[in-house]
Formats: structure tokens, C-alpha cells, sequence
């Protein structure tokens, strides 16, 4: 059973991942790559990519040429990539489209949906419907271009009683001792203590004192056996994600969640949109999986990670 962080989600698309694994490579990737010896090469010396620069690094050794047949990939994070990589080059390739064809991006979250196997949450595939490149002044090659997903009128994240804002259907209160975290009918007590490490691991000086709660997000999802819960700023970048067990409170575990680790805001001399920065994050359980939706002016990404022992299992941004 899928559950959710948020209330609107998309139609649930199953599909089987062979052998068991999101992020396990096979033969049948290499098997792909034809008798291209030197992409079989490089894909045997970094077939499990976890961080953002193995990624990147993978993809810029391999080349364009071999995105199609890197779709069929059995690591799920190169898959995606290589996906998304077929995107830009049907926008940037043509010269500098203005925009991003709504066919592209279509069969862009069709794949993404049916790899996965669990719905698209609603507010990650509208942002993506209103993608559009920025051609960056020295983009030589495809991957230079950049793709911003501009906001749109409707308000996926409202604020919150404690000042952060958060997903319809989650909600967060204030108290001495606990704070009182809600996620649709079911509601449970934080300690002041985890919510004050969380939050003084995303506040920065430039946004004012420690208790200035407006330059923040969280999201959560919670049942009677598990409680995942993150902090995160309204620019997009690394956070941490947290698993409590409901009962004890205690974490359970507490990893990274990389998003887009570049640190800074891309295009600002080409800042165009209407609206202000955000940064949505959606949080979707399936199976033991925990899956991450995130999506913000500079980048959509999605991350998964194995609940019962937090393994990531593979990791997908636009932003590397």
C-alpha cells in the first residue's frame, strides 16, 4: 500500500523492477550499450553512482548518444537521468526552444511513473508541465542548459501555525515540550529538542535570527508504526530526513537528502517568473521505500531510500 504526504496524488501506475532492486545494476544494462566498449567500460566503473558528482560524472563520460539504451537501465537513478537527458535534448538540441514541449515532459513523467511504480504527487508533476530552459550564456553541450519550474498560481504549501509553511493536510504547533506535528486526522508530539536540531540545521544567518521559522519548510508522513518528518529550506538544497518511531519518539535514523547541492540560486540575472522561490517536498511510502519528491524554481528531484535500514537507494535531481 502507497501512502502519501500530501493529500492530492496522482493514478498509481505498478509496474515490476526486475530483480528486485532500485538501485542494483545488471548484464542486461550493459547488454544495452551494444559493443560500445568504452560506455561498457565506464558504466562497470561507476554502475552504482549515490552521490550527485558520481551521476554526473557517469553520464558526461558515457555521452548522449547512449541515453536511449541507458533508459533500460537496471539502477533506477540512471534510468531517470538518462530519461531526463532525452528531455533536454529534444528541447536544446533544435536551437534554444522557449519552452519545454508539454509531449516531452508527458512522456517524461510517464516513464517516471511507471519505473517507480507509485504515483506522481500532484504538486511535482505540475511544476514539471511548467518547465522552461534558461540557456546559460556558456552552455556548450546538452546538460548545460538549464530548466527552472516557475510556481503557478496554486499554493501547494500553506502556512503553518508555527510559521512554516507545509503540505495541505500537515500541520505544526508550537509547545514547550513537544511540538504537536498533524498529517491528516493523525497527530503526534515532537521533541523540542529534534525539531530545534532540525531547524538550526536549515536556518542561515541570512535570514534572520534562529526562531524565524517563514524561510522554512517541512513536510511529513505518519501512521501508528512509522513517522518521517524534514525540515527544509525555501531554496532548494541539502536537509535532512527523519524516521521516528511514533510510539517511543526516538529517531530511528536520519540521513541527507542531497536535492540540488550546488548552494546557490542559478539565473537570477534571468529571473522572469511569476512569484516567489519555493521548494515542495512530498513524501511517498511503498513497499519499505521511502520516496522523496522535491521540486523548486531550480530543480525537480526524487530520492529513495529503504526504511528499514535507510539505504539509499537511488538518487535523481535537474539540478546535477
Amino acid at each position: 500500500m502507497t501512502r502519501v504526504a500530501t493529500l492530492a496524488i496522482g493514478v498509481l501506475v505498478l509496474h515490476a523492477i526486475a530483480c528486485g532492486g532500485y538501485g542494483q545494476s545488471s548484464d542486461s544494462a550493459k547488454d544495452a550499450l551494444g559493443d560500445d566498449a568504452e560506455a561498457k567500460h565506464q558504466l562497470n566503473a561507476k554502475s552504482n553512482p549515490t552521490t550527485p558528482k558520481e551521476y554526473k560524472s557517469l553520464f558526461k563520460s558515457l555521452g548522449s548518444e547512449n541515453v536511449e539504451r541507458l533508459k533500460q537501465h537496471q539502477h533506477t537513478g540512471i534510468a531517470l537521468r538518462a530519461a531526463w537527458l532525452q528531455l533536454l535534448i529534444a528541447t536544446t538540441v533544435p536551437k534554444r526552444r522557449k519552452t519545454v514541449e508539454p509531449a516531452e515532459t508527458q512522456r517524461f513523467l510517464g516513464f517516471v511513473e511507471g519505473r517507480l511504480g507509485v504515483g506522481i504527487p500532484e504538486s511535482w508533476e505540475a511544476a514539471l508541465l511548467r518547465a522552461k530552459p534558461l540557456a546559460s550564456a556558456d552552455a556548450v553541450s546538452v546538460g548545460d542548459e538549464w530548466i527552472c519550474f516557475s510556481r503557478g498560481d496554486e499554493l501547494f504549501y500553506k502556512q503553518t501555525e508555527s510559521g512554516c509553511s507545509a503540505p495541505s493536510g500537515v500541520s505544526l504547533k508550537k509547545r514547550p515540550e513537544e511540538w504537536s506535528l498533524g498529517v491528516g486526522d493523525s497527530s503526534i508530539g515532537i521533541p523540542a529538542s529534534l525539531v530545534k536540531e532540525l531547524i538550526l540545521n536549515e536556518l542561515r544567518d541570512e535570514f534572520g535570527p534562529n526562531d524565524d521559522m517563514k524561510s522554512l519548510g517541512v513536510t511529513a508522513l505518519l501512521s501508528a508504526d512509522d513517522c518521517y518528518l524534514a525540515f527544509h529550506d525555501v531554496v532548494c538544497g541539502r536537509y535532512k530526513l527523519v524516521s521516528l518511531d511514533p510510539r517511543t519518539k526516538q529517531v530511528r535514523w536520519k540521513v541527507d537528502v542531497e536535492a540540488d547541492v550546488t548552494g546557490n540560486v542559478r539565473g537570477l540575472d534571468t529571473y522572469d517568473y511569476t512569484g516567489w522561490f519555493y521548494h515542495w517536498v512530498t513524501l511517498v511510502e511503498k513497499n519499505d521505500v521511502l520516496f522523496v519528491f522535491g521540486v523548486s524554481w531550480e530543480c525537480a528531484y526524487i530520492e529513495a531510500f529503504n526504511t528499514k535500514d535507510e539505504t539509499n537507494l537511488f538518487r535523481f535531481s535537474t539540478g546535477y
